[in-house]
């Protein structure tokens, strides 16, 4: 794959040198008969001056005087005649394509090595586009890998078993529906994030909602959930109105407040949620008191399927997309989302979006 970008650049590199050259030679052509023109006016302007006052050339191109005071009938005709010194005329034509050249053979120059450097800063994107979706199938086909593995084992075991009995098969029916329904939830998440990677700006689908209001309604959903893991959830602010993409959002909200629900204290957790607008940016500001995230991994969490290697993440299922998708969503409307945590103190995840796309 390198050596194809490699040589695409390369090829690129070669058709801005050849676009460049045309131009440069185009007005370089211009140039150098404007140049040559003036040059010869100006021989033509000196020899008429030099003619009035006595000097002119014999048919040799040698100077010598005449009598100024001799009367000559065909003088204005000779003085509209194009007779001045040729070789002084081919010295500036020489000098002029010389100067012209050296300048256009640096300017050639000089546009290749930055022709060279716009084709990598233009392939640029394409390459990153196609390393991501090489990862993603990568990372896709190593998730879906361990349910089919684990499914495989527990059938060929029942299988080999010679005396397995009916409850043993629907042991292992049951175990390999629980995989199946992970791979659906997986699958579903992978193709949400290649739905919110791919999607473009749509003005049609631009709302102005108040973020407050919308997380206040999505708390309703969640509120078995926090009666669950005994997880207290307090909102604060003031309304906030954006222009954004509200189902987009919503996504957003759902996975943040999920996440810190998921990983506050088993019995005496607490989130609190606060919406505020500093300047022209409305922040989300979700606050947890879960076991936090090591310094280390804090660079690590938005990549896809990656998850602490720690009691944070133990018997929380989950495949390590929530953070992908949710920095994807924040990336397309233009904002930041940022983490703190400390160790055994919490966490804190601040999203900042633009009031107006």
């Amino acid at each position: 794959m390198k050596f194809i970008f490699k040589s695409a650049r390369i090829k690129l590199t070669v058709w801005y040198v050849m676009i460049i050259f045309v131009i440069v030679t185009f007005f370089s052509f211009i140039t150098y008969n404007a140049l040559v023109d003036s040059a010869e006016h100006a021989l033509m302007k000196q020899q008429r001056r030099l003619m009035r006052v006595g000097f002119m050339y014999d048919k040799d191109n040698n100077w010598y005087l005449r009598n100024y005071l001799e009367k000559d009938a065909n003088i204005e005709k000779f003085l509209n005649q194009k007779i001045f010194d040729i070789e002084t005329l081919e010295d500036i034509k020489s000098e002029v394509a010389l100067r012209i050249i050296i300048v256009d053979g640096v300017i050639l120059f000089a546009s290749g090595i930055l022709s060279y450097l716009l084709a990598g800063v233009t392939l640029r994107p394409i390459s990153k586009m196609v390393e991501d979706q090489k990862k993603f199938f990568s990372d896709a086909a190593h998730e879906l890998r361990t349910p089919l593995t684990i499914m495989k084992s527990n059938t060929d075991i029942v299988l080999m078993n010679k005396g397995a009995k009916k409850n043993d098969f629907v042991d292992v029916l049951k175990d390999n529906l629980v995989e199946i329904k992970n791979m659906q939830d997986l699958t579903d998440g992978l193709l949400k994030e290649q739905m919110l990677l791919n999607s473009t700006k749509n003005e049609t689908a631009l709302e102005t909602f108040d973020v407050y209001m919308l997380t206040k309604d999505l708390l309703k959903k969640f509120e078995t959930t926090a009666k669950k893991h005994h997880t207290g959830i307090k909102l604060s602010g003031n309304t906030v109105k954006i222009k954004a993409i509200k189902l987009k959002i919503k996504e957003l909200l759902s996975i943040l407040i999920d996440n810190s629900i998921k990983y506050s204290k088993p019995k005496d957790g607490a989130v609190n949620i606060k919406i505020y607008k500093k300047r022209n940016f409305a922040f989300v500001k979700i606050k947890d008191n879960g076991t936090g995230i090591e310094k280390d991994d804090l660079d690590k969490v938005f990549n896809r399927f990656y998850r602490v290697d720690s009691s944070r993440s133990k018997n929380i299922k989950g495949f390590g997309l929530g953070l992908s998708i949710a920095k994807s969503i924040v990336d397309s409307h233009g904002g930041d989302i940022n983490i703190e945590s400390k160790k055994n103190v919490g966490t804190i995840v601040t999203v900042k979006l633009p009031i107006s796309l």
